[in-house]
């Protein structure tokens, strides 16, 4: 949930997720007293009414039973939290915290698409500037049975420096 927090985010951030702080629960008839983890979340830019640096605290409690609501609600997510946690999509943390927070917090997270360049890159380009040399080693290993001798053959080969165009050759 932190990670899709923080990958996602478009005005409120995770300020803290292990803060222990006691918080007061109302059963029945009786007040309990429980310390438990906290999450923090704080707007990182002003937002609506919201100005920047506003917190909400949300007790593990709350997120669990948030969390045990949605399951009872979205049975496709139900199935996907039994495969483990890292099938939790930002969709589902915006659920979870809406519910937790009784649909005070809205996070609108943002999933933006990944870019992948429609032409290949050359490899090359990538790594080396065109005015260094590359030295590479070449060996074969020739092996025969009759006589139980191996015998080694070590090529090596150069890149030049060319000015306009890239040429190999062996020395």
């Amino acid at each position: 949930m932190i990670f899709c927090i923080d990958t996602y985010r478009t005005w409120i951030e995770v300020a803290d997720d292990n803060l222990y702080k006691e918080h007061v629960i109302p059963r029945n008839n009786r007040t309990d007293f429980l310390v438990s983890r906290t999450l923090v979340l704080r707007a990182c830019k002003p937002h609506g009414t919201y100005d920047r640096g506003m917190t909400w605290t949300i007790p593990e409690h709350d997120l669990d039973a948030a969390l045990a609501t949605y399951r009872k609600q979205n049975g496709i997510f139900k199935s996907r939290m039994k495969k483990g946690a890292s099938s939790l999509t930002a969709e589902d943390t915006e659920n979870i915290i809406r519910l937790a927070t009784h649909g005070i917090v809205r996070l609108e997270l943002v999933v933006r698409p990944v870019h992948i360049p429609s032409k290949p890159v050359s490899y090359t380009h990538l790594t080396l500037p065109p005015i260094y040399s590359v030295e590479i080693s070449v060996v074969a290993v020739s092996l025969k049975k009759k006589h139980d001798s191996v015998a080694i053959h070590n090529h090596s080969l150069k890149k030049k420096q060319p000015r306009q165009h890239n040429t190999w050759h062996t020395e």
